[in-house]
Formats: C-alpha cells, structure tokens, sequence
C-alpha cells in the first residue's frame, strides 16, 4: 500500500511538472522550486518575537498584560509570513504536497530550533489537524515539523492535544472576523502533559489557533507552553 502510494505521488509530481512548469519561489524563473542562485542568497532572518498577545514586549515571551488571558508562555518564528520565499514554499508543501518545500523548510527550522536547547522543553508536540482535514491532505503538517524539532533537540514527540471540532480553514477567514477566542473548546488534552512543553506549528496569524491549543495542554497538566513555527503573520 505504501509502496503504491509512493508511485502514485510520484507520477503525479511528474504530471504536474509538466503541466505546470516550476517556478522559482524567488526570482520566477522557470525550473525549479528554488534556483541554485536564490537558494545561496536567500537568508532565514528571525523577526523581533515579540509578546504573542500584544507584540509589543520584545523579549519573546507573554508580556504582564496579557499573561492572565492566553494560554502561551512565549512565541519564537522563523520568519515573517510577509517574505514571499517563505510564503511560497508554505504554500507548495501544504496544498500541493512538494516534498522539495518540506525538505528544505525542515532544514530551515530545524537550525532555528537548535538556538532553543538552552530552554530544556520536557516534550514537543503540535497543534493538530481534524482528523477529516489530516485524510484529505495526507498529512499533518505541524506534526511533521514537530517530529523533526524532537529529533533535533533530541526530545520526545508525541500528540498531547487532539482537535476535536471540525473548523474551516484560518487561511480562508478574513483577519478582521478572527478572534483569539474563536477557537475555544476546539482542541482537548490527550493524557497528562509533561509541565514545559514545546508546541509547533506552521504560522502564527492572530494566535487564536495556538492559543487555544496551549490552553488545552494547561488544563491536561503543562505548566509553560512555549510556541514554535515556521512563519509569524
């Protein structure tokens, strides 16, 4: 079964490249996902993390305003959503599962997440997927992440949080109608949570999606829960 859903991606890639020529996620030339000269010239600039809630405290963490509402201790990106390189390569690995995007955002995170050893995380988890959403795209892509940040950091990774309300797409809401309280009730623990976890996603928007998430983990027993992902909105 696995070998021919294998052949079955693979055949599709093929279609697909040659229906639809790649383009580089730079500079536009045809190709390739990334051209030899943009990949060597692209460089991952972490943004200023600031407080997940407000953005103004730029020490990385919750700030004293906003400690008593959200569920996150701290926040650390990669990037800023707004660099089209990265946004693209998002975009290719999740909606037309590129395999190349994945490697090379894998890569990329991973060498951010090894600046987070010194915060000695007990677990890394993820914020999950419906199961419906999971057998459509094939894959989960913030467990995929996180499975690559615990071998990394050389720490267990496992699903401490489970969604359980189907919810349309954050991509497809528009920025104005989220609220960071929109997600409520949508996910719930799994088990008993180790105190300080490490949670994972793709992008951090308005934060409602993590946040709810992380409260979820609290209320299964994690005392912090600190936020990782490849972009920040």
């Amino acid at each position: 079964m696995v070998g021919l859903r294998r052949i079955l991606e693979v055949s599709r890639a093929v279609t697909l490249d040659c229906l639809c020529p790649r383009l580089c996620v730079r500079c536009r030339k045809e190709g390739a996902l990334i051209c030899e000269s943009c990949w060597e010239n692209w460089t991952v600039t972490a943004p200023p993390n600031g407080c997940p809630g407000c953005e103004l405290d730029k020490a990385g963490k919750i700030c004293t305003a906003c400690v008593g509402t959200w569920g996150l201790a701290g926040l650390a990106s990669m990037d800023s959503y707004a660099d089209p390189v990265l946004r693209r390569l998002i975009g290719a690995w999740k909606f037309t599962g590129d395999r190349q995007a994945f490697g090379l955002l894998k890569t990329h995170l991973c060498l951010f997440a090894e600046r987070l050893r010194p915060y000695h995380y007990q677990a890394v988890t993820w914020v999950p997927l419906h199961a419906s959403r999971k057998r459509g795209r094939g894959f989960d892509q913030a467990e995929l992440l996180a499975r690559a940040v615990g071998s990394v950091l050389n720490i267990r990774c496992e699903p401490f949080v489970e969604r359980v309300v189907h919810t349309p797409p954050r991509a497809k809401t528009h920025a104005g109608e989220r609220g960071k309280d929109d997600m409520a009730g949508v996910f719930v623990g799994r088990g008993t949570s180790p105190e300080r976890v490490l949670l994972v996603d793709d992008v951090f928007t308005s934060g409602g999606t993590m946040d709810a998430a992380a409260k979820a983990l609290k209320e299964a027993g994690a005392k912090e829960v600190w936020g990782l992902t490849l972009a920040r909105g």
